[in-house]
């Protein structure tokens, strides 16, 4: 018998969603520039119900994050986030926030060497607190903690 390391993803393509389902992909980018080869830093990307996060695996890259809420924008036209990260809302930051903590701490418990680039990377403004009560987090964040 095989035994998989990963986890079935069969709940998030049949739309049914666990308490802490959560799916990460990884990919290597490429460019003319380049040559079209594989760059030396992977790209990541975290989807937790309606909304996906795409973010660099390098903390200076220029390349923008990309926070999407699919339910109300699927065809991922209206980057959330993109090259105004200091002036979106409070709730659009907290969940871009709570989607790079799950993205690192699943990269951390993977042994990635990418967790700390991701973990450091800030393309958006920062607060200092989850500003919307009504938002459902149940992860841990980086740090360890363990948000319901």
């Amino acid at each position: 018998n095989y035994v998989s390391d990963g986890s079935t993803l069969r709940s998030n393509i049949e739309g049914v969603e666990t308490k802490d389902s959560f799916v990460v992909t990884m990919w290597n980018c490429t460019s003319a520039s380049n040559g079209y080869r594989p760059c030396r830093s992977p790209a990541f990307m975290v989807r937790k119900g309606d909304w996906k996060l795409i973010v660099s695996g390098q903390t200076d890259n220029k390349n923008v994050d990309m926070l999407f809420n699919l339910k109300e924008d699927p065809a991922e036209i209206n980057n959330l986030i993109g090259k105004n990260g200091n002036m979106v809302p409070d709730t659009t930051i907290s969940k871009a926030e709570h989607l790079k903590a799950t993205l690192v701490k699943y990269l951390q418990d993977s042994d990635h060497p990418a967790a700390g680039a991701v973990q450091d990377r800030q393309t958006w403004r920062e607060t200092a607190f989850w500003a919307d009560s009504s938002l459902k987090f149940r992860d841990t964040l980086a740090d360890g903690t363990r948000i319901e």
